[in-house]
């Protein structure tokens, strides 16, 4: 377990890593269907700086998941894990990375 201390400095961290803002490319990966592709692209097009881009998506090997990469850019870190949340709480999303 993390104590917000350690959280923190991941958080520091993570901020080192980028220069904002970016353009980052997320994989959201859910149950196949147009409509969860399709709110995931206007979460990340409000939480981003421009319209989000489908850079492909590819389907699981028994069909059951799919992940698309969607391409957005950020001005800040806050508002990267801001969009990471958003799309989480997209139905039909398993899990944004």
């Amino acid at each position: 377990m993390h104590t917000p201390k350690a959280l923190d400095e991941k958080k520091a961290r993570f901020e080192d890593l980028m220069d904002f803002p970016a353009v980052t490319l997320m994989r959201v990966v859910g149950a196949p269907g147009d409509l969860m592709l399709l709110e995931a692209l206007a979460v990340a097009t409000a939480g981003g700086l421009r319209a989000a881009v489908l850079k492909g998506s590819r389907p699981s090997a028994q069909g059951n998941y799919i992940a698309h990469h969607i391409e957005v850019e950020v001005g800040d870190a806050e508002a990267l894990r801001a969009l990471y949340a958003a799309l989480k709480a997209v139905p039909g999303v398993r899990i944004v990375l």
